[in-house]
């Protein structure tokens, strides 16, 4: 996540690009990434980088979120 104040100066994006490099070079692909389905931002870079959308689903507290699986 990112601090709220931080948003929209592509730290997520930075981040979810450091995270696909480490886990591709431990041998890691697909990688299962979930998020809130009112989360536009996380949607949005998730599906950028190929995200896959394999189902929505709902938490335990009923707030429904979203499973991708990025190559």
């Amino acid at each position: 996540g990112v601090v709220t104040k931080f948003r929209r100066r592509d730290y997520a994006t930075a981040i979810l690009h450091d995270f696909l490099e480490i886990a591709r070079a431990q041998g890691v692909s697909p990688v299962l990434l979930t998020g809130r389905e009112d989360n536009v931002g996380s949607i949005t870079i998730t599906e950028r980088y190929g995200g896959v959308l394999e189902s929505i689903a709902v938490d335990d507290d009923g707030v429904p979120f979203r499973r991708y699986w990025v190559p």
